[in-house]
């Protein structure tokens, strides 16, 4: 999607949405009281929002709560231009939570999450660096989240 196939979005809808970021259950009438707009306003520009794939309500879960207190960030170069396998392979890896093709020195950046430097380990050595495809990692171990714009907990 490029800016001229952006949806554009008003200051309402913005509001709105941060409404929803903060507590996805937040009722409709709450948020139109508080705008000073009807609710019937708040649900035909949700609804609009979901259907346009700009939003989508969900649960949050808190990894750390669910005891995966480990998290890193691994640059990866790729030895192969069969970027699709490698892709496919480490999609299938459940310690993976993201994966970003780049431009620059690295041609993925990963991140993971585990619940202890031990799984890290374990994952690295046994199933990321045998990994086909995969010609170096340089790992960072992310010790504090200081701001995640889309997560709130």
């Amino acid at each position: 999607m490029n800016d001229k196939d952006a949806l554009a979005l008003d200051e309402l809808d913005l509001k709105i949405i941060e409404y929803l970021i903060e507590d996805g259950r937040t009722p409709y009438t709450q948020i139109a009281e508080e705008l000073g707009i009807t609710e019937s306003t708040v649900r035909k520009r949700v609804s609009r929002m979901r259907e346009d794939d700009i939003i989508k309500i969900r649960a949050i879960t808190d990894p750390a709560k669910l005891g995966y207190t480990t998290e890193a960030i691994v640059g990866v170069q790729l030895d192969t231009k069969d970027l699709p396998r490698s892709l496919v392979v480490l999609k299938a890896f459940e310690e993976i939570t993201h994966i970003n093709v780049c431009a620059g020195i690295y041609d993925l950046v990963i991140e993971i999450r585990v619940k202890s430097n031990e799984d890290l380990f374990a994952f690295l050595t046994e199933k990321l660096r045998k990994t086909p495809g995969i010609a170096k990692t340089d790992t960072l171990l992310v010790l504090k989240t200081a701001k995640d714009r889309f997560m709130h907990y």
